[in-house]
């Protein structure tokens, strides 16, 4: 007699495993535009998906908890699996992946204390840059500023605003020559700005808001005049501000989840 077949238990997908075709489309699209918007040219094959995961993360292309399948994204971006895993490990030394068994890479799920760190190292450590930065400031540095200022006016998605934001305040804080804290910065920037674009999308919010563009307007000609404690009190307030604002925000937006799940819990009960 033969005996009845058995099957393997599975571990059920979790919501943020599961995709459809047309949102692995749309999504396959979404990564092709961040690759087109980063610079490839004299970077190594690993350090320009890096670059494009991260993004990828910070705009919710990639949402946190989900498994990263790595075969899609090497198609994607037209690379091997092997500097798609290179770049994992890379963003899991940045805390945006992490690494689970059973389930390879994982997106960093979303955490409040985590955007407070971040908001804390971003306080403490830009002023500290633009300090050492101001004495060596040249006209050059800050008519990069500028140009990156028209191109606020020209217009951009608000999923560009974290590459622009992070452009702007490194040719700001370059000139300082101190890696280290640089690197820090950049970090400290791509966590806040996962948390600023989430309550932007979350709010509607299609174009970069004009009370950004004030801020560094003011902040730049500060830097032009090389007053450093006027352009330090702007920075600070500005920083001050957005971290109030997005903290704010995204307890809100917890809220508005939780009472979402709440009801949908509610309906299949």
């Amino acid at each position: 007699m033969t005996p009845p077949a058995t099957h393997k238990a599975r571990r059920p997908a979790s919501r943020a495993d599961t995709t459809q075709p047309s949102q692995t489309d749309d999504r396959q699209d979404r990564l092709r535009a961040i690759a087109a918007r980063i610079s490839r040219e004299a970077k190594p094959v690993p350090a320009f998906v890096a670059a494009v995961l991260r993004e990828a993360i910070i705009v919710g292309l990639l949402p946190g908890g989900e498994a990263v399948r790595i075969e899609p994204l090497a198609r994607a971006l037209e690379v091997s699996t092997i500097p798609v895993r290179e770049a994992l490990r890379e963003l899991e030394g940045v805390r945006l992946v992490g690494f689970e068994r059973n389930r390879g890479f994982v997106v960093a799920p979303e955490s409040a204390l985590e955007l407070q760190d971040a908001w804390e190292a971003r306080l403490a450590l830009e002023p500290l840059a633009l300090r050492l930065s101001i004495p060596d400031l040249t006209s050059r540095d800050t008519r990069l500023a500028r140009a990156m200022l028209a191109e606020v006016e020209q217009g951009f998605a608000v999923e560009e605003l974290f590459a622009w934001n992070l452009r702007f305040h490194m040719a700001l804080y370059a000139p300082c020559g101190r890696r280290h804290i640089l690197a820090f910065i950049e970090q400290a920037h791509a966590i806040s700005h996962r948390y600023g674009n989430a309550t932007l999308v979350a709010r509607g919010v299609a174009a970069v808001p004009d009370y950004i563009t004030a801020e560094h307007v003011a902040l730049v000609e500060a830097c032009e005049r090389r007053d450093t404690e006027a352009a330090l009190a702007i920075l600070e307030g500005h920083l001050s501000t957005a971290a109030e604002r997005v903290q704010l925000n995204y307890a809100k937006l917890l809220g508005e989840r939780r009472s979402r799940d709440a009801k949908v819990s509610s309906s299949l009960k």
